[in-house]
């Protein structure tokens, strides 16, 4: 994105448009963080989904205006989390699978061994996790950025 306005100028922009991280009850409808050089941001969303699109922008002074790279992605903190949740889905199912085979188990209960905790995990993870749109919030944070900083497309 390339806008018409200074870099000082852009980095005061979006630090008056974005709440902290820290701010629990703000009413700006972006959260993140803004640094001279840097800009991570992302949708305030108070229930809907854990796994948040974070954008990631670098800003490049050229004199007289700014160019903004934008870089999206999940949002650290969510994909770690998601990391330790499938790997303790594959523990789990994992062990009572083995304790099933070693038991004798697996011919007669693995619908209930196997099949019903893998279902459950699935189940939970679309609940929790599952009702944000990606596309969307990524559309909203580029759209409220362009405005922010009088930015267009390249």
């Amino acid at each position: 994105m390339h806008s018409p306005l200074d870099h000082q100028t852009c980095v005061a922009r979006l630090k008056a448009g974005v709440d902290s991280p820290w701010t629990v009850f703000g009413r700006k409808p972006i959260i993140g963080e803004v640094g001279p050089l840097y800009a991570s941001l992302r949708r305030r969303v108070r229930w809907r989904s854990l796994f948040r699109v974070c954008l990631d922008v670098s800003l490049q002074g050229d004199g007289a205006a700014t160019t903004l790279i934008c870089r999206r992605g999940l949002h650290p903190l969510a994909a770690l989390f998601a990391g330790g949740w499938f790997g303790l889905l594959i523990t789990v199912v994992g062990l009572a699978s083995a304790f099933a085979v070693a038991g004798g188990l697996l011919e007669r209960y693995w619908p209930i061994l196997i099949v019903a905790p893998t279902l459950l995990a699935a189940i939970l993870l679309a609940f929790l996790f599952g009702r944000g749109d990606p596309t969307r919030d990524h559309a909203f944070l580029i759209e409220r950025l362009a405005r922010m900083t009088e930015a267009t497309e390249v």
